[in-house]
């Protein structure tokens, strides 16, 4: 009996990946740097990461999806800088709206769009980019074992300038992520596999016609979360900390994909690829008065020459 629950669990997860998906946003590509002959791509952060685990937590108290409908909105901003040579500096802005559906005891659907605008700025170019995403994300817990999974389709709209040639171009971006957890007391341990897919538009820049090449990255990811809650005078109060592996199993030679940490939105910039093993560090609160959840979270991914950090205000509404 306990082998057939857990091989139910594991199906779930695929099962999910097609109906029930969380908030991802597009990866988007940079053109050739002007005068270098090879394609340097960056990578962008996901401008919502975090929102699809938020979105994707049953919480255990009256501050949790507890009633049918749950609309939501969060702002973001995010900070990435890369150090390497023809590295960048990032900055990212935006929002995210979507709504939540409890359609059991056990089982949470949503959907949403997000929104962010990026200024990416290096020693030899620099690029603004205007992002829209659309998600769909879903959860699947009887008990402790939990299976969830999210999709998300972006288009990404590229200005670039590199030094004095201009171009504009999009950069479609397909994302998707399968996570497998144990959530008990206060301790939730997980791994998840996520898979990125960019498609970038070739582009006139000043005179020269650049065609751009497609990147993906698929990685594993291994993790643990920790909260508590507390209640005074009818107010909830629940802190927490997580921390992650990351390891890229495939990524493109050139390319940086950059995801913003705790979110599902990416961009493309100029740069090397990332090295393969980082780090992902959070931490959050998250106050419930009544119908009313506000969340403040903070992440940051960490890897060799590269940071990226980020900062939400998550507001939900319960009916």
């Amino acid at each position: 009996m306990h082998q057939t629950f857990k091989n139910k669990v594991f199906s779930s997860a695929w099962i999910l990946t097609v109906c029930a998906v969380c908030f991802a946003s597009p990866v988007n590509a940079q053109p050739i740097f002007f005068g270098r002959g090879d394609l340097l791509q960056a990578k962008n952060a996901e401008a919502v990461s975090k929102t699809a685990d938020n979105r994707l937590t049953f919480k255990e108290n009256q501050g949790g999806v507890t009633k049918t409908f749950n609309p939501w909105v969060e702002g973001l901003y995010n900070k990435t800088h890369f150090s390497w040579d023809g590295g960048f500096d990032a900055y990212s802005q935006g929002f995210a709206a979507g709504m939540d559906v409890k359609a059991s005891d056990s089982l949470l659907l949503g959907a949403g769009y997000g929104y962010t605008k990026t200024k990416v700025r290096s020693e030899f170019y620099k690029s603004n980019i205007y992002s829209d995403t659309y998600f769909i994300y879903g959860k699947y817990q009887p008990e402790f074992w939990y299976a969830s999974s999210v999709l998300s389709y972006g288009r990404g709209r590229y200005n670039q300038d590199e030094q004095n040639d201009k171009g504009k171009y999009h950069v479609d971006t397909y994302y998707g992520q399968i996570k497998i957890g144990y959530d008990r007391d206060g301790y939730d341990t997980y791994s998840a596999i996520r898979y990125t897919y960019v498609h970038p538009d070739n582009v006139m820049l000043g005179n020269d016609f650049i065609e751009q090449k497609n990147s993906q990255v698929l990685t594993g990811v291994i993790g643990a979360r920790m909260f508590k809650q507390y209640e005074f005078k009818n107010v909830f109060f629940k802190p927490e900390l997580h921390i992650a592996a990351v390891y890229d199993f495939k990524s493109n030679n050139r390319p940086t994909i950059v995801t913003i940490p705790s979110s599902v939105m990416t961009y493309r910039a100029d740069g090397r690829r990332l090295k393969r093993f980082g780090g992902e560090f959070g931490a959050g609160l998250t106050t419930v008065m009544g119908p009313v959840d506000l969340s403040l979270n903070y992440d940051i991914e960490v890897r060799s020459k590269y940071t990226s950090q980020t900062g939400m205000v998550d507001m939900q509404y319960h009916f």
